[in-house]
């Protein structure tokens, strides 16, 4: 027995194989579509310095190569270093987030990681030439998260 919205319709359809080809391919699309714009973006980059006065961290990541990513203000993010993990947010000005949070910013073209009046390195125990992990969360079907 074959459900009546299955039989209204095929009633439209003159070419059923090019039909049921046609649902699979919108199938393949949407299994397809989170690969092509993940929900995480994973970014690999080297320290190369720290500020003197509040030991924010200076990293290999250039501005150009950020504007590729397309991450906008506000994007939420975990930063992974040697075994510490840390939640912090994509700004425009240290003043963006309040005091003691965690920040990513671009400054002098280079991505800079910083606590908004803390001391990023020191609680990150890094040196010049530690790797780090970014893990960007990106929004889902064009809505961010809270």
């Amino acid at each position: 027995m074959v459900a009546m919205s299955e039989v209204g319709f095929w009633m439209f359809v003159k070419d059923k194989k090019l039909a049921k080809r046609s649902w699979i391919v919108l199938g393949l699309v949407l299994l397809a579509c989170p690969l092509a714009y993940p929900e995480e973006l994973v970014v690999t980059m080297s320290i190369i310095g720290v500020d003197k006065e509040y030991a924010n961290i200076r990293t290999s990541f250039s501005s150009m190569d950020w504007d590729q990513l397309g991450v906008t203000v506000g994007t939420p993010m975990v930063i992974d270093h040697k075994g510490t993990r840390v939640k912090a947010t994509f700004v425009e000005n240290y003043h963006d987030v309040s005091e003691g949070s965690w920040l990513a910013l671009v400054e002098d073209n280079q991505v800079k990681l910083a606590i908004s009046f803390g001391h990023a390195c020191e609680i990150l125990d890094c040196v010049i030439g530690d790797q780090l992990t970014m893990t960007v969360m990106r929004p889902r079907n064009g809505v961010e998260d809270d």
